[in-house]
């Protein structure tokens, strides 16, 4: 959603964005009256914020943008002159406007605005969408978006036929919209996407429908709490059959069993398909989904009569590459390795492994061609999974990680509460590549040394007790295909513990490892400046991630400063620092990333002045905490 509105601002400021000079003043956001002199002829986009509400005085310094692409009002209180006044800007391409649109004679003045593109209302109370007949002199209108608790149709349907280069639709709301009159939508000759939310569309709605020549997507979101008349039923389902250029659809909150899912097939070129929130729908849906040629995608999401018996015939589509599951509890451990989540290696690289900060600069380590996300335990040793990266929602036994990983030659495996001894199994998994693991407070340094005999192991993330040790260091010192290395003692309810027993032997010890490209650790109150400067000798090291240790000083924030290949740095609880420590890395041109969190005598104030200098950098601070106050 946030994505598609997105784009209709973008798209509409491409042409001009490429052949204007780009300043500050060619795109101002309004939250004050003072704002509106940083309106130019330069002026390419203007949106408003509240507490600002826009009216009709404020139209004529809006004027002063005479290369205006896009405006923006929430909140506004134009009347329909204000809104007439709008057609002077001549360029004017993306219109949205979020008010309470009361009158008809404000919608109407809308007609006045020859060069739109993408016309987004929000707040239509009450009246009538026959204006849209008034927008049909711009012969420019591609995306009409229609938002309101009490849509009033009349003529609607009929008028839409007026707007020759329609090709997305969406309303949003409710209403109540008459059988008849929808030949305009029906027979649109441009209609690509349709966007039905918030009610049950009438069947004559959806009969038109099956003239539509180029309805290529179709999505219906009926009103969840509407149980009478406007549920959509088996028999509307059957209604969608006759779209034959369709290629996605999407039913949200449908009353459909699935006794009519079949006559689906006639949408020969039918490619995706996404169903949530269908409580009615059953196995029998799929039964005859061999019939459904080109169906490459399905995505089921909150839908409890579906079974692994349904599963078993959906897999049947012939060519079915993506199927997603979510939050689907008739489904167990035998249909979850056809599952597939993910495609895209850095996406959950970023995610999990190592660090769960951007790492912009340093390319993913493992490239997975398919992972799949296991969020029920049953059924595991008869599980196949069809992956090289797997995630376990949960802690398997030792026989059942034993049995997942001999099923398929896995490179990257994610568990949670696990043990040391789930730790020594995977140490003996020939071609294992990365382990993330999680909420493992009761790992010890013999689980972590143990993963030291993996010769394969390139990335290792474990959220571990706080028992952690120099002994755990040690055993990598000399591990040559190691490039990632992240040790966080954890407390029992997943927070991080504030150190650990690490000392600066640990960290002397692990500095002998010249293959180590990022380090994740926490340290103990008694590690010293001297022991951060022999990680400093890690001469690849491109990450750094300190938590704690009370004795650091700025000396530290100077020894990892001048690792020439350094991108990321990042310093938690570490009081000793001050306002120097950031100025070592000023000279440090490949830094992309620097935070100082927790760190009180490193005041924002010097960080600003360093992002000054350093544009292109990240730089962080203060006391992040995350939704629930717990520390970010």
């Amino acid at each position: 959603m946030v994505r598609a509105q997105t784009l209709w601002i973008l798209s509409a400021l491409l042409a001009t964005c490429c052949h204007a000079q780009i300043d500050e003043s060619s795109f101002v956001v309004i939250s004050g009256e003072a704002d509106l002199a940083r309106i130019n002829e330069k002026t390419l986009s203007i949106s408003t914020s509240l507490p600002f509400v826009l009216e009709d005085k404020h139209v004529s310094k809006l004027l002063a943008a005479t290369s205006l692409n896009n405006f923006e009002a929430i909140g506004c209180k134009l009347t329909a002159a204000g809104l007439r006044r709008l057609a002077e800007f001549k360029t004017l391409r993306g219109l949205r406007l979020k008010t309470e649109f009361r009158e008809n004679a404000q919608l109407e003045a809308l007609g006045a605005c020859m060069s739109l593109t993408s016309l987004h209302l929000e707040g239509l109370e009450g009246v009538s969408l026959d204006f849209v007949s008034s927008l049909g002199a711009a012969a420019t209108l591609e995306h009409l978006f229609l938002s309101g608790d009490k849509l009033v149709c009349g003529r609607f349907g009929e008028h839409l036929g007026k707007l020759k280069v329609l090709k997305r639709l969406e309303l949003r709301g409710g209403g109540k919209f008459p059988e008849t009159g929808w030949s305009g939508l029906g027979a649109h000759p441009t209609l690509a996407q349709l966007t039905l939310h918030g009610f049950m569309p009438p069947m004559g709605l959806l009969a038109a429908l099956a003239g539509a020549p180029k309805l290529a997507e179709l999505e219906i979101n009926a009103d969840p709490f509407d149980t009478g008349d406007g549920v959509f039923t088996d028999e509307a389902l059957a209604a969608l059959a006759a779209l034959a250029p369709l290629q996605k659809l999407a039913l949200l909150h449908a009353q459909i069993t699935g006794k009519n899912f079949a006559l689906l097939a006639e949408c020969k070129t039918l490619m995706t398909l996404r169903i949530e929130a269908c409580p009615r729908l059953k196995d029998e849906a799929f039964a005859r989904i061999a019939d459904f040629a080109k169906l490459t995608a399905v995505e089921l999401n909150n839908c409890p009569g579906i079974t692994d018996a349904g599963i078993g015939e959906l897999v049947n589509a012939p060519a079915l590459k993506a199927l997603t599951l979510y939050n689907m509890p008739g489904v167990t451990m035998r249909s979850v390795g056809h599952v597939e989540m993910c495609t895209e290696a850095r996406v959950q690289f970023d995610a999990g492994v190592g660090s769960r900060h951007p790492r912009k600069g340093m390319p993913p380590i493992v490239k997975c061609k398919k992972l799949v996300h296991i969020h029920a335990e049953a059924q595991m040793a008869s599980c196949d999974v069809e992956a090289d990266a797997v995630e376990l929602w949960f802690s398997p036994t030792v026989d059942g990680l034993k049995a997942l990983l001999n099923s398929r030659k896995i490179v990257w495996l994610k568990l949670t509460k696990a043990t040391d001894e789930h730790l020594a199994l995977l140490s003996r998994c020939a071609g294992l590549l990365s382990v993330v693991v999680t909420q493992s407070p009761s790992i010890s340094d013999a689980g972590i040394s143990a993963m030291a005999a993996n010769k394969t192991l390139r990335e290792l993330y474990v959220e571990c007790g706080a028992t952690l040790s120099d002994a755990s260091l040690a055993a990598f010192k000399k591990h040559a295909s190691l490039v990632s290395l992240s040790l966080v003692p954890v407390k029992a309810d997943g927070t991080r513990e504030r150190a650990s027993q690490l000392t600066d032997a640990g960290l002397s010890a692990l500095a002998s490892n010249g293959a180590l490209r990022c380090v994740r650790l926490t340290l103990s109150d008694s590690v010293t400046d001297a022991g951060v400067a022999s990680l400093a000798k890690i001469k690849n090291l491109e990450y750094a991630w300190l938590y704690g240790g009370s004795k650091l000083t700025d000396q530290s924030a100077k020894s990892l400063a001048g690792l020439k290949g350094l991108l990321h740095c990042i310093f938690y609880h570490t009081p000793g620092l001050t306002a120097a420590a950031p100025g070592y890395f000023k000279n440090n041109k490949l830094i992309c990333e620097l935070a100082f969190y927790y760190c009180d005598g490193v005041p924002l104030a010097d960080l600003k002045a360093i992002y000054v200098a350093n544009p292109g950098m990240i730089l962080r601070g203060g006391k992040p905490r995350d939704a629930s106050g717990r520390e970010g």
